[in-house]
């Protein structure tokens, strides 16, 4: 590439300042309806992004500008609240319950030696073969389960690491690389902790004889620090670097280009600048419960050492100088420190791409792979089925069809992600038709885009989340279903199953905290029917995740047509074709679940049926129209506005 990892932090501004300033000629690509994605994917980054309604003291400016150039998503979720099914999932479109990639043992387990994700088809495969130029820098798959094939060879982009690192110097991995460790200024019992480190880069660690840090992507392994403006770039800089140079050359084809940011991944090192937006004596502990976990159910955190991640901190913290409560508040300006670090990366690409010859058409994603708990329920971790870890940013920018500055509150997930670019692209839909003969699970939100108030669109009402239970299987063996935990989260309620049967239940709009779980309390007719549906869309959703679409000689259809438009007639008239004789459910709910209507709950024959059912007595507002099978399930939103 043409700006390494070795050269001196002074540059970058220079760097930065050439490209704004330089004026690109706009080629006839550059003129084309094509489009081109750039897809920015940070590691952990929870909900502490400006507009998230996060940790109040974020500071995300570059990240909101995208936010005020698209759309953003403020109920967006990961599929699986951990780096390697996460990412799995993302990329080829396929739920973990349908892959059987939940999590367990991930370094030991890598995602293309499960069967049906062997021959499946990444997105970034299905842009290849329809004519783009792959390119890929950071992190994009979880580390040491890469399959950069899939990016156009030779790989020039930065690296996927973590660090620098504390080093002595010295020790090596037996497979040459360099060996970390932890940084001598962190209390007791964590400063031997490869992970458990946070601090600026100015900060320099001592470990031994050895004074100095470490990288473990290039030789020669120092990391050369002199200063804050004079010092070796972090992957994170490299890639946001990388990005910029791509976006300076003259392409012959489209391009799809992954971002994949490091940070805020452990261990928390950024330069001191980004730890100095936030000063010590300011900053503000989340929202805190004292035996959060009292209700409930102890599959999810018993024997998990991370359940116990926060008071082992404080208590190991508390004989320090500054006491437990500061290093707390420090461990919150690391990451504050880290994200902020992120969206300055952010910002020199969006800098780079507006003042290039692909402004106008070039779709502009920014996600991350799952949360992460700052304190609360006592994990300071990701790997739960609580908000904290599977709530994501989720921002999309598509010139000409996003609108400018909108939220959209409707659950989506990872998942949704790759039809949604197929449906912006126009590529061909089915990419796994002739490999392994599954559909993809998640659905186009261009609806939301284009209309983020109102827009329909043929997804479910839930996001569905996923967490490898206590049973492990043998390596690259898909795990049962039954053997996990899973979790939907609606636009105001998260239901959870957990794999022996527990449940917890929280309503988001009276207990945005999870505190308060519902499930074990004695609940009125109309929870308890909220309640019911939610597992109900949940088991909609693990079941279609099985079926394979070679094994379906035809589609059922769904639609209706709602014909209110005058004063007398408010009648909705329901169409559905069965590919055989089967078992059939049409219910209407409202936006919270409850169900109000039960319109079909019996055995139909095949072929093509039509109803009709009147809405006079509904008011105004959004409804779910619900068809369900033992092997279809589809969902048509109805909006009544008198």
């Amino acid at each position: 590439m043409g700006i390494n990892s070795a050269i001196k932090i002074k540059y970058i501004k220079f760097i930065s300042a050439c490209v704004t300033s330089l004026l690109i000629s706009v080629s006839l690509y550059g003129q084309n309806d094509v489009t081109n994605v750039i897809i920015i994917i940070s590691d952990d980054l929870n909900d502490s992004v400006e507009g998230m309604g996060g940790h109040a003291q974020a500071q995300t400016p570059n990240i909101d500008r995208l936010i005020d150039m698209g759309v953003q998503f403020t109920n967006a979720h990961a599929n699986a609240p951990i780096c390697g099914p996460s990412r799995a999932s993302l990329w080829t479109g396929m739920y973990p319950s349908k892959t059987g990639y939940y999590g367990h043992n991930q370094q030991q387990n890598r995602w293309r030696n499960f069967p049906m994700m062997t021959d499946a088809i990444t997105i970034m495969e299905h842009y290849s073969n329809n004519g783009y130029k792959l390119y890929g820098s950071g992190k994009v798959f979880h580390n040491g389960h890469e399959d950069n094939s899939v990016f156009n060879q030779p790989l020039d982009g930065g690296p996927s690491s973590f660090g620098p690192f504390p080093w002595d110097g010295s020790t090596m991995h037996s497979w040459g690389k360099p060996l970390a460790f932890g940084h001598s200024i962190m209390p007791p019992n964590i400063r031997d902790s490869k992970w458990g480190g946070f601090a600026p880069l100015s900060e320099i660690p001592t470990v031994g004889n050895y004074t100095g840090w470490m990288k473990d992507w290039e030789e020669p392994w120092d990391f050369q620090y002199e200063s804050e403006m004079d010092r070796e770039l972090m992957p994170d800089e490299i890639t946001s670097i990388w990005v910029s140079e791509k976006l300076n050359e003259t392409h012959d084809d489209p391009f799809f280009i992954v971002a994949g940011m490091n940070r805020p991944h452990t261990p928390r090192y950024a330069p001191k600048e980004f730890f100095d937006m936030f000063p010590l004596e300011t900053i503000i502990l989340p929202p805190y419960l004292a035996n959060d976990l009292n209700d409930t159910p102890s599959i999810l955190w018993e024997n998990n050492n991370q359940s116990s991640a926060l008071t082992r901190f404080l208590e190991d913290s508390a004989e320090t100088d500054i006491g437990s409560e500061m290093w707390w508040k420090k461990w919150i300006q690391s990451y504050l420190a880290c994200v902020a670090f992120v969206d300055h990366q952010v910002g020199v690409i969006l800098d780079s791409l507006e003042n290039s010859q692909y402004a106008e058409n070039t779709i502009v994603i920014f996600t991350a792979d799952h949360g992460y708990h700052m304190g609360e329920k006592n994990f300071l971790s990701k790997t739960t089925i609580w908000e904290e870890s599977t709530r994501i940013p989720l921002v999309v920018y598509a010139p000409g069809v996003s609108v400018a500055g909108e939220k959209v509150s409707h659950p989506v997930s990872l998942i949704d992600i790759y039809p949604t670019l197929i449906d912006l692209s126009a590529l061909p839909e089915n990419p796994n038709i002739g490999g392994n003969g599954y559909l993809l699970d998640g659905y186009s939100f261009r609806p939301f885009l284009e209309n983020p108030i109102n827009g329909t669109w043929n997804g479910p009402p839930v996001a569905l989340n996923h967490l490898h239970g206590i049973v492990n299987p043998a390596n690259n063996i898909p795990s049962p279903i039954a053997e996990n935990h899973h979790s939907v989260r609606s636009s105001r309620y998260r239901y959870t199953l957990t794999s022996d049967g527990e449940e917890e239940f929280y309503d988001h709009l009276n207990d945005p905290n999870e505190w308060n779980n519902l499930a074990i309390t004695d609940l009125d007719d109309a929870t308890t029917s909220l309640l019911e549906w939610h597992k109900s869309e949940m088991f909609d959703l693990l079941n279609i995740s099985t079926l394979n679409i070679n094994e379906l000689t035809k589609s059922n259809e769904f639609n209706f047509y709602q014909r209110y438009l005058g004063a007398s007639n408010w009648t909705t008239q329901i169409e559905y074709t069965l590919s055989k004789k089967t078992q059939v459910k049409i219910e209407v709910f409202n936006i919270n679940g409850k169900k109000l209507l039960s319109l079909v709950n019996e055995s139909k024959p095949a072929g093509k049926h039509e109803m009709s059912f009147n809405l006079s007595k509904f008011s105004s507002g959004l409804y779910f129209c619900k068809m369900t099978t033992p092997t279809f399930s589809k969902t048509k939103k109805m909006i009544l506005s008198y």
